[in-house]
């Protein structure tokens, strides 16, 4: 996905100064695992969104904060392999399978967090730009 198509999905949405590549490189030093690159980009241009795609509420966490907020929803006891990433601002956050190359992207519920209860909504992260895109 070029640059310009991920930026435009999240036009609408609240965004934030980028982020360091420093914090990026400590995230994925405590995760053993290079972040997907579409990720990445985005967080670089904006460390942290929060509004609609399309009638889709999306809240994507600034990188500094999802180690402590995986560990708050204790993700490794009750998903382990995920990796939070934001949420839909209610009862279901939305996660990167680092368990799998590429990385999917599941949601999962915050209450019965398992990986029975995560559902695959998309492939990779640019396919799930797309799924925010087209989900109605």
């Amino acid at each position: 996905m070029k640059k310009q198509d991920l930026l435009s999905a999240f036009a609408s949405c609240a965004k934030h100064v980028g982020a360091n590549p420093a914090s990026i490189a400590d995230i994925e030093h405590w995760l053993g695992k290079r972040l997907p690159s579409a990720y990445v980009e985005l967080m670089s241009y904006s460390n942290g969104i929060e509004g609609f795609v399309r009638e889709n509420y999306i809240a994507l966490w600034p990188v500094e904060q999802l180690k402590e907020l995986n560990e708050v929803y204790a993700v490794a006891e009750f998903a382990p392999g995920l990796l939070l990433i934001g949420s839909n601002g209610a009862d279901t956050g939305f996660a990167l399978d680092i368990r799998h190359e590429p990385m999917d992207v599941k949601e999962v519920p915050f209450v019965g967090m398992s990986h029975e209860e995560a559902k695959a909504v998309a492939r990779n992260f640019n396919d799930f730009v797309e799924y925010l895109r087209s989900r109605t």
